[in-house]
């Protein structure tokens, strides 16, 4: 047996023994120099049924210049994908000014079916009016992919919305942030959107929002005010303060299917590698039920987002996202509803990924955001959108110790061979 043989064998046996079945598979619109996807939510066709994914974002559509000054034309976008991932349709907003996408959910019927997609951005101009609006747009766009209509918020711009529902379970209409100069607003919309109901904060922030429940029921709403986490009930007053979030380095806010989660990223750990991890809190009739604290690293800069696995409406577990702080890779962990965590199913490693945000469908799972040319490659693209789909659910890591052992194993067997063929070819030439 030649050398070249050997060679190649030791090769497949090595690829052998660390190929991780990995089948990720990315798209993007390849289309712009400038492209970045931030919202997915599940596709639908006329009927109803899920045929896809429709993700909301942004591109630069072109640079202008005007009067010796350079502007960047960035534009709203909303494409849609089918369950083979091929690009059926997109959608685009914006004038010359800069347009950039602040929500994405869904629009609904009289009868609470979804009917179409509502993106939320701010009233789009012309760089030469030198006016400033502020002002939130609501826009739906239909299962095809076109506008039905467009409506101006004038109080301020909604940062972020939700829907609601009735005593039946139905959706009937939406709750959001709203702010403006004056501070912060708490509105509760119908489904369409005609204002029920309007608290303002004065002079202060609200950051997030999420709906509390109880046996399935909304009773009220946790927000984050400043820097304090607050409970609300039904009608958006009897504030309770339940904690100070100065502690956390972030926080955000989720529905479970009793109460509310709190979670975001903590220094307060003792970790082997790195200073900060992700926790977790459930907080049920205003105390916390349970706490989980991560025991793996987490990037204090990088996105961290808690995503609910539901079944017949009601959440079973959930997936939780995060770029890890020692090697900068994304992991996806899966927790039960009491904050268990079960197992790590996602790791990915790849410095060419900005991941904004994820989906899931059984094992399969759905990563948007955007694709980063390296600054010391000569790449085709500067900053493409990414849509990463993948169907593994699969985790294989080495640890550092077993690594280096494993490293030291095959090199000392390399080198064997490389003597055993070397020493073998001269006596064969002898």
């Amino acid at each position: 047996m030649n050398i070249k043989k050997i060679l190649f064998i030791i090769i497949l046996l090595l690829i052998g023994i660390y190929n991780v079945s990995a089948k990720d598979i990315s798209y993007s619109i390849n289309k712009y120099d400038d492209e970045i996807f931030k919202y997915i939510e599940k596709g639908y066709d006329k009927d109803l049924k899920e045929d896809g994914y429709v993700l909301g974002g942004n591109f630069l559509k072109e640079k202008i210049e005007q009067d010796d000054v350079l502007y960047n034309d960035y534009q709203v976008i909303l494409a849609k994908y089918n369950n083979k991932d091929k690009l059926i349709w997109k959608y685009t907003y914006g004038d010359t000014k800069e347009d950039y996408i602040d929500c994405l959910t869904y629009t609904y019927d009289e009868s609470g079916n979804i009917d179409g997609y509502l993106i939320i951005t701010k009233k789009t101009g012309s760089i030469t009016d030198n006016t400033t609006n502020n002002n939130s747009v609501l826009l739906k766009i239909n299962f095809d992919g076109k506008l039905v209509w467009e409506k101006e918020i004038f109080d301020g711009s909604i940062i972020k919305i939700i829907p609601t529902y009735n005593s039946d379970n139905l959706i009937d209409g939406y709750v959001s942030i709203m702010n403006n100069e004056s501070g912060s607003s708490l509105v509760k919309y119908d489904k369409n959107f005609e204002v029920i109901s309007k608290r303002d904060f004065l002079n202060t922030t609200l950051k997030d929002l999420t709906l509390i429940k109880e046996d399935e029921k909304i009773i009220g709403y946790a927000v984050i005010q400043d820097s304090s986490l607050i409970g609300l009930d039904i009608n958006g007053y009897s504030d309770v303060v339940l904690d100070d979030l100065s502690k956390y380095k972030s926080s955000n806010l989720l529905e479970s299917n009793n109460g509310f989660i709190l979670y975001g990223i903590t220094s307060e750990v003792k970790l082997k590698k790195g200073d900060s991890s992700y926790y977790l809190i459930n907080y049920v009739n205003n105390e916390q039920k349970w706490e989980t604290i991560g025991n793996t690293s987490v990037s204090k800069n990088g996105k961290i987002i808690l995503l609910p696995i539901y079944k017949n409406n009601i959440i079973e577990e959930y997936l939780l996202m995060y770029k890890n702080g020692v090697d900068s890779s994304y992991e996806v962990v899966k927790l039960d509803i009491d904050g268990n965590i079960l197992k790590k199913v996602k790791k990915i490693n790849n410095n060419y990924y900005d991941i904004e945000n994820f989906y899931a469908k059984g094992t399969t799972i759905y990563f948007i955001g955007q694709i980063n040319c390296p600054e010391d490659d000569n790449c085709e693209y500067d900053n493409n959108s990414l849509y990463l789909v993948s169907d593994e659910d699969k985790v294989i890591e080495v640890q550092d110790n077993t690594s280096s052992n494993v490293i030291i194993v095959f090199s000392i067997i390399f080198i064997i061979l490389i003597g055993g063929v070397l020493i073998i070819r001269k006596k064969t030439k002898k």
